[in-house]
């Protein structure tokens, strides 16, 4: 048998070079003794850094042993400890002190204190303590991402089997804390009077107490007798066996439901059902409700999501409501049923094309309950629904759009179904004109500036009541769609006249339709207005052009102190555009009712053009923006620090509009409008706008051709108002916190997808109010005077934590004209590390509801819940 070995020494400073010598002599003598005992070790190769402090039992030898036998160890084990690591040739021991660490292939064992045989090829770990009496250095096992944790520790490298004490072994979001465990060959771990938990504290604050049981590493946990306990209190909750999936994929399972009293639907179980994994890109769920005075619900909702291409999810509900009881005068009985579907494409998976659908279609009454629905669908009186698909091409101006669009009134019952719109678009671009004059030489000419715009609109336009929109009706509702084509074309330039900027348009467009009205008289004189299936076009334009330019104006102050400076912008606008007389009516006598029917042939077309009078307005418009320049009372220092300035916003935009019929009979003048922004304070922002007449009024509160400074001496006369300020207002973020840009990609997707759902404990509170005003001018016949109708209200939106993990949350308002709440929501959440619990309530109002849930956080036991739900009349815990 061929040996070598290799001794490397590395010594600093002056010390002498004896205690090399005298250490490498018992190296040697040792290694001797040790492969006269052990010629099972040879093939082994254990290896430490080769720095070597100044005494004999020391950290950092290098040690390498090389043989030509593989009967043991067929790869290299390393080993090092920060104190110091001690040889026993006697024993055939190596013992490693302070954060000793052991290799072994894709195994690492990191303690305070290891002590390792190479007779046995184990290794024995354990903590040790501190001066204070803690367990410091509890040995750590990593195996392929397992990670195992202990008080005592021995594994055999060579059989790999393992024993140890008080071992803490994580499977996923399982928890396994073993008095006695050990590991077998295969990986295997049996586990004796053994604790099974979700929660990550030194000492849990719940657990599984189990007698015994198998744990298979990405597999599955199987356990004998099993009882829950919180702390160290047994609650009587207990199974005679238990089986737990640890695999890293999601698993087929039963969704135990919640339950409670819904008053007059009764008692009920809630959204218990099936959950199904199809493939690692979706899953769906099977749901069911049962009431016990007959009414059901079942609902399937299915995610899915293929990352850096697409997701979404997919809703469907049907629910068969009984409320109250057959035999009662008051019992009624609807079916109704529910459609979501929410797809999104990854920007990035095709830049050019694009496609995104979001679906909200049903029966009018599927959210007039308080169990199914969540209070913002519950106030919701419109549900609106769009697919839509995008394409571009590039190098081209052009992009099509595909799309399909619903509308929904809950309350009327009416629905607007768009299907299908294509849209055929060329983005401006500016005519090469002096390419097609020939005259390439000298520069750009003022007609190079011409853009030129285009674009074409298909629809087809269903709207019709929903009670009519059945399978049997499919006929008829094809025969009263809408159809038509819109083309739009548009000329456009911008040109430089000193310090006024020119802006000439003109503005063309033609309707086609496929069905026309038309009025026909039969043999019998009578007449009739039918539609036919004949194309019909017709045609408006419009032709503009406005100056507008700015006037700067700067007030300095030098000898305040604290204002130096107010600048005033204005920015006019003056324009004309010309529209020609256009009117498409029909007129027909009806002998029998002596009336004139008004009608158009694009009445059944989905693009009707409208009538117009001739227009020549004179447009014109007024912005003002008003800053000051003040003295910046945070800047400190000396010099330029001292005299540092900041702007600040008095006036954002103020701008008062209107226009002038140069060729109208009377009544030249439109109405003023007036609209303001400005931001009061850094959160607090004011928006104002309002609606002015110029012209007096007969008995009838009609416009007469008089203006008010002419009979009443003022120049306008207040017909609107409204104003709103909103105000947004939050605490710092809590120092240490993370706040939301430092979660990775997809946690932040989720937060962003359930934004209302999030509970931020970073920032310790928040606070969303809105005022609005509201004033209306009516004029009063029996008095000549004009009434106001004022409308005041309050809505604010807020949160604050109140203890540790304590976040309450509240969603409301105040109508100050009517002196009564608006529809108000409720929230607590209490975050129980572990555990979490959330509290819901609507205390008035026709919903009036609570629901509470304590539960487990982790998925693995999202079933092990405590939940009440219930209204006015009574619940069920």
């Amino acid at each position: 048998m061929a040996l070598m070995l290799k001794i490397n020494l590395c010594m600093s400073g002056n010390k002498t070079t004896l205690y090399g010598i005298i250490l490498a002599l018992l190296l040697i003598m040792g290694s001797f003794s040790v492969f006269s005992q052990t010629e099972d070790l040879a093939d082994s190769l254990i290896t430490t850094p080769n720095s070597v402090p100044d005494t004999l039992s020391t950290s950092n030898v290098a040690l390498t042993v090389d043989s030509a036998s593989t009967d043991v160890i067929n790869a290299s084990i390393f080993y090092d400890a920060k104190d110091s690591i001690v040889f026993d040739a006697m024993q055939n021991k190596v013992f490693l002190y302070g954060e000793a660490v052991v290799k072994y292939q894709t195994m690492e064992l990191s303690a305070a204190y290891i002590e390792y045989s190479f007779g046995e090829n184990m290794a024995c770990a354990s903590s040790v303590l501190d001066t204070a009496g803690v367990k410091i250095g509890k040995p750590q096992m990593n195996d392929n991402g397992q990670q195992f944790t202990q008080d005592y520790l021995c594994y055999n490298f060579k059989t790999q089997k393992g024993y140890s004490t008080m071992s803490v072994t994580q499977e996923g979001d399982a928890i396994f804390i073993a008095e006695q465990s050990k590991r077998q060959s295969n990986e295997w771990i049996h586990i004796r009077k053994g604790k099974f938990t979700t929660c990550d504290a030194e000492n849990p604050h719940y657990h599984f107490h189990l007698s015994k049981a198998i744990i298979i590493p990405d597999d599955k946990v199987v356990s004998g007798p099993l009882y829950l306990k919180v702390r160290k209190v047994p609650l009587p909750l207990g199974l005679p066996f238990g089986w737990f999936p640890t695999k890293n994929e999601s698993s087929h399972g039963i969704i135990l439901p919640g339950y409670g009293n819904a008053n007059n639907l009764g008692y009920f179980l809630k959204d218990g059902g099936y959950y199904i994994p199809i493939g690692r890109n979706i899953d769906t769920r099977i749901l069911g409700d049962i009431y016990s005075r007959g009414s059901w619900s079942v609902k399937n909702i299915t995610n899915y999501k293929k990352r850096y291409k697409y997701s979404g999810n997919f809703n469907i509900s049907r629910t068969v409501l009984k409320n109250s009881i057959p035999e009662l005068p008051d019992f009624t009985k609807s079916t109704e049923f529910f459609i979501r579907w929410t797809h999104n494409q990854d920007p990035k998976s095709r830049p050019n094309s694009r496609f995104s659908a979001n679906i909200n279609f049903g029966t009018s009454n599927n959210f007039r309950n308080n169990l199914n629905s969540s209070q913002s669908d519950y106030l919701t009186n419109t549900f609106t629904s769009s697919v839509q698909w995008n394409k571009s091409f590039p190098g081209t101006p052009y992009n099509l759009t595909v799309n399909g669009r619903h509308t929904q009134n809950s309350s009327t019952g009416n629905v607007d179904l768009l299907l299908p719109g294509v849209t055929v678009n060329r983005t401006r671009r500016n005519l090469p004109i002096s390419e097609w004059l020939g005259k390439t030489v000298g520069g750009k000419k003022w007609y190079d500036q011409i853009g030129f715009s285009y674009s074409a609109n298909y629809e087809n336009l269903l709207s019709e009541n929903q009670s009519l929109i059945r399978w049997d009706e499919a006929p008829a509702l094809i025969r009263r769609t809408q159809s038509g084509i819109r083309h739009t074309a548009a000329l456009s330039s911008q040109a430089k006249m000193g310090f006024v900027t020119f802006t000439p348009s003109f503005n063309y467009n033609e309707y086609w339709s496929f069905k026309s009205v038309q009025a026909s008289t039969d043999d019998l004189g009578d007449t009739s207005i039918d539609t036919l299936s004949t194309f019909s076009a017709a045609r408006d334009w419009r032709v503009s052009g406005s100056f507008n330019t700015r006037f700067y104006g700067t007030f300095n102050f030098r000898k305040a102190k604290n204002l130096k400076a107010i600048r005033h912008v204005l920015t006019p606008q003056v324009g004309v555009a010309y529209v020609p007389y256009m009117n498409r009516d029909n007129y027909l006598y009806d002998d029998a009712t002596g009336e004139v029917v008004t009608y158009s042939a694009f009445d059944a077309a989905r693009f009707r053009p409208a009538n117009s009078n001739e227009q020549f307005n004179l447009n014109f418009s007024l912005a003002n923006n008003l800053e000051m320049k003040v003295r910046d009372r945070s800047a400190t220092g000396q010099g330029s620090k001292a005299n540092a300035t900041k702007k600040q916003k008095i006036i954002e935009n103020f701008l008062i509009s209107g226009r002038y019929n140069m060729i109208a009979d009377s009544l030249n003048l439109s109405d003023i409008s007036m609209r303001g922004f400005t931001t009061l304070w850094k959160n607090v922002t004011l928006n104002v706008n309002s609606s002015h007449s110029a012209y007096d009024r007969d008995s009838l509160g009609r416009n007469i051709d008089t203006y008010l400074a002419q009979s009443q001496g003022r120049l306008l006369r207040l017909n609107r108002v409204n104003a709103a300020v909103g105000m947004n207002l939050r605490s710092k973020n809590k120092k240490g916190e993370k706040d939301m840009s430092n979660v990775d990609e997809q946690t932040l997707e989720a937060v962003n997808q359930n934004r209302r759902d999030y509970v931020d404990f970073t920032v310790p509170w928040s606070l969303n109010l809105n005022y609005t005003l509201g004033l209306n001018r009516t004029f009063q016949t029996e008095t000549q005077r004009d009434s106001s109708i004022l409308t005041q209200s309050v809505l604010f939106r807020g949160d604050v934590t109140i203890f540790t993990k304590w976040k309450i949350g509240i969603d409301s308002g105040y109508d100050l004209v009517a002196r009564e709440f608006t529809p108000t929501t409720i929230n607590v959440y209490w975050d129980l590390h572990c555990w979490e619990m959330t509290f819901n309530w609507i205390p008035f109002g026709i919903r009036q509801s609570f629901s509470i849930q304590l539960n487990v956080k982790s998925s693995l036991l999202q079933d092990l819940k405590l939940q009440a739900r219930g209204g006015p009349g009574g619940f069920l815990f």
